[in-house]
Formats: structure tokens, sequence, C-alpha cells
């Protein structure tokens, strides 16, 4: 074989011996495998629950402005100095939760007097995560 004959050898990696096409390749899935302590609930938040937690975070200028991609927010053990709005969004979501997990773990969410700790991420169109 000669160099720059348009063939090459089979240790090549563009190898052109025995290729029989594309190689099909497994579809990704849309729900997740068992996994035990891992919960996944795609569309949980009604939508307007959801646009109105985005007004709100938008009207308190979380984000100072886009100058900053991430807020932490935290509150201490038994009290709340969180925003309202994120009261009502970790009220709602208990509520939606309530029928769909096991009693033991929305109380280890829930019913224990921790402080908590929020933290909001803001993407630009195209990067973080994507749903296709």
């Amino acid at each position: 074989m000669a160099p720059g004959d348009g063939r090459s050898t089979p240790d090549s990696l563009f190898s052109e011996d025995g290729d029989d096409g594309p190689i099909a390749l497994p579809v990704a899935l849309r729900s997740t495998p068992p996994i035990p302590g891992l919960w996944a609930f795609p569309g949980l938040l009604p939508l307007d629950v959801a646009r109105s937690t985005l007004d709100a975070i938008a009207e308190q200028d979380l984000f100072s402005g886009g100058r900053r991609d991430q807020v932490m927010l935290f509150s201490r053990a038994g009290g709340s100095s969180l925003p309202s709005f994120l009261n009502g969004l970790i009220n709602e979501t208990e509520r939606l939760l309530s029928d769909r997990l096991p009693p033991e773990v929305m109380a280890t969410l829930f019913s224990q007097p921790l402080a908590r700790q929020v933290i909001l991420n803001m993407y630009p169109p195209g990067e973080g995560l994507a749903r296709t």
C-alpha cells in the first residue's frame, strides 16, 4: 500500500476493512432506572407555580440583573428567613409529593427542624441542562 492511496491498514482508526456501516446504538431512556433513594418527577410542578416562582425571582432581582449566575440562600433551624415565595414553593412541593413518597421520606424532607439551603442557578439559553 502506498502512502496517500486512499486505503488504510487494519490497525488504523480509519480502516475501511470490514466496515459494515453505522453501528446501531440504543435509544436514550426518558425514565430513570430504579436507584434506591432516587426519585424523579418530571413535570411535577404545575406551570403556574413555576411561572410565579420565576416572576418572584426576577422581581426580587436575586441575580443582580444577570451579573451573577448563582444565588445561595440560607435559613436557620426552626425559623425561616427565606423569601416568602420560596416558603410557598417548599409548601407546594410538600403537598405535591405527599402521595408519591413514603411517609418516612416525607418526614425526613419536610418535618425536621433543620436549617434550609436554597441554591438557584441561572443558565443562559443553550447552556446547562437541556431537554431534547
